[in-house]
């Protein structure tokens, strides 16, 4: 249950939309966000329709993995502005895979958020509460449509049967130059002086990129769940 009341008095008159094929993560994730009104859908498309109907929608968490429409296609839809749809809209996806590739993808598309299933109350809460009181800029739709994402749709499926340790090993580089920091001592907007990559080897920052507050928050997330390292290069 949600008991921040800067949350509540943020959603009234607002939705949140749930997008999941799994009816007892739909159930658990209901119960959890009691009592903020919540839409519920099965997989994407129907998710998409959902949005357009019930133009109150505040907030999507979304599974990646669902039949019919994946949680990637509908990121991307919603930040290429599928039939009109508001591409700011913040969406948090719910994921219990350490899929690399879909996560390096979903940072292109500048999803808000990870939450890793199962999910904890307290990262469901703070995850959007963060979303309803930190606005933040986003690109145009038209800079986001020539993100690929087809490649890792199909494989989706086939990704999350195998296992982390059958992966590729990640390449260790060396600095040209730099310091070795913990994530949550990067200051906003350090410079990269080395590639971040996941553990299977996966590209998921390139060396020279800037580090906003928000892909630092992005990336943190993922250090739990055994993608992002937690140590990066940066600039001093």
């Amino acid at each position: 249950m949600i008991n921040d009341k800067e949350i509540i008095d943020a959603m009234k008159g607002r939705s949140i939309l749930l997008i999941d094929d799994e009816k007892f993560s739909r159930t658990l994730l209901r119960r959890m966000l009691e009592p903020l009104d919540v839409e519920e859908a099965t997989n994407g498309a129907e998710g998409l329709q959902q949005y357009l109907l019930k133009l109150n929608v505040a907030v999507i968490v979304c599974d990646f993995n669902m039949p019919v429409m994946d949680g990637l296609k509908v990121l991307k839809a919603i930040r290429t502005g599928f039939q009109r749809i508001d591409h700011t809209i913040p969406i948090l996806m719910l994921t219990g895979t350490s899929d690399s590739s879909l996560v390096s993808v979903a940072i292109k598309l500048e999803v808000d958020g990870f939450i890793v299933k199962p999910v904890s109350q307290n990262v469901l809460e703070s995850r959007i509460k963060h979303v309803l009181t930190h606005p933040r800029d986003l690109q145009p739709p038209k800079y986001y449509e020539s993100i690929d994402i087809d490649e890792v749709s199909e494989r989706l499926l086939k990704t999350l049967s195998v296992p982390i340790e059958s992966k590729q090993k990640p390449v260790v580089e060396t600095p040209m130059a730099g310091q070795n920091l913990p994530l949550d001592q990067v200051s906003a907007n350090s410079i990269l002086t080395a590639d971040i990559r996941a553990s299977s080897g996966e590209l998921l920052v390139a060396a020279g990129q800037p580090l906003s507050e928000r892909l630092i928050r992005r990336l943190t997330e993922l250090i739990p769940m055994g993608i992002a390292p937690s140590h990066v290069w940066v600039e001093v």
